[in-house]
Parts: C-alpha cells; structure tokens; sequence
C-alpha cells in the first residue's frame, strides 16, 4: 500500500489519521465559511473562521479593490447576515 504524504502550512507532514492531528488543523487554518460576490452593494464579501469561537469578515470594494475587514468572537451568522452594515477597517 502507497504511504499518504501530508505537510501543513509550515511543511512539517501530518497523519491525517489523528484525532489530534484534525484538531490541530482546525485550530490553525483558516476555514471558508461564506463567500457573496453578487451582493448588490459595491462590494465582495469572505468570512472566515480560525477553527475557534473566532471570526473574519473581509470586505473587497469592486471598485477600488481597496479591501478592509471586520473581526469578531462569537455569533458568524448573525455577523454574515449583517456584512452590509458592519464597522470595517482598513487593512495597510
């Protein structure tokens, strides 16, 4: 049987067999949890969530492609729901 050769981030190879490898990853890698490219607004919209209670809201003006952001610890859905009116800031 052929080995599984798996490496993170970081190159270093995991089992992907481990419960504890899954939650290492889980709790290490971002995780897409929405992507809205036809909001009616001037903007394109992707949340994250790091693998906690933690989460992202990157915001992509279609126009300026200037892009800010959003975070916060609880709730993604109801944060999802309200992209439209969250207080963003700049990246630089």
């Amino acid at each position: 049987m052929d080995s599984v050769n798996i490496e993170n981030i970081i190159n270093d190879k995991i089992n992907p067999a481990s419960e504890e490898t899954l939650q290492s990853i889980a709790d290490s890698q971002y995780v897409s949890s929405n992507i809205d490219t036809a909001d009616t607004t001037n903007y394109y919209f992707l949340s994250f969530i790091p693998g906690t209670t933690k989460w992202r809201i990157n915001r992509l003006n279609k126009t300026t492609y200037i892009s800010d952001y959003v975070v916060g610890d609880s709730d993604i859905e109801t944060a999802w729901t309200d992209r439209t009116t969250q207080t963003y800031s700049k990246i630089y």
